[in-house]
């Protein structure tokens, strides 16, 4: 039996990369996140859970998240933060990325991605997210949390 490394991570007390990943995003300006809740983005949206700062609205399909989060930066000026699950996820995203982009409002699009030691292999909801999101004309980078260690039994 595997111990919950996230539930772990806050027993100890540390932050995860998905804390530190709201917590930035509180800092650039962001007060909303749109997301359809989904496996790839459980650490993130439990993040938002435990705090005030960034607001999740969670959709019924990501693409209106997407648009929602290209609306709200368009009428307020904010950024706009929309989030998807790996593979057909990231690719529903798309269209507000492109909305925002053309309209130079500033979008924020976070998707899930595979576990790493499964990249390249064609496993289920792989996707090349840095070669969907550069004919964008948006900036595509890739952070991962460093591989998490079961504690000591």
């Amino acid at each position: 039996m595997q111990a919950n490394a996230h539930l772990w991570t806050e027993i100890r007390g540390r932050r995860r990369m998905a804390d530190l990943l709201v917590a930035t995003m509180a800092e650039a300006g962001a007060a909303v996140a749109f997301a359809l809740p989904a496996e790839s983005l459980n650490a993130i949206v439990d993040a938002l859970r435990k705090q005030d700062r960034v607001r999740l609205v969670t959709v019924r399909h990501e693409g209106a998240g997407a648009l929602m989060a290209s609306a709200w930066a368009k009428l307020t000026g904010r950024l706009g933060v929309c989030m998807g699950t790996a593979g057909p996820g990231a690719a529903n995203l798309l269209g507000g990325v492109y909305d925002a982009t053309a309209d130079g409002a500033p979008l924020l699009a976070v998707t899930g991605q595979v576990a790493s030691h499964q990249l390249g292999t064609g496993s289920f909801q792989e996707i090349d997210a840095h070669a969907l999101f550069s004919c964008t004309g948006a900036a595509p980078h890739t952070s991962a949390s460093p591989p998490t260690c079961s504690p000591a039994r």
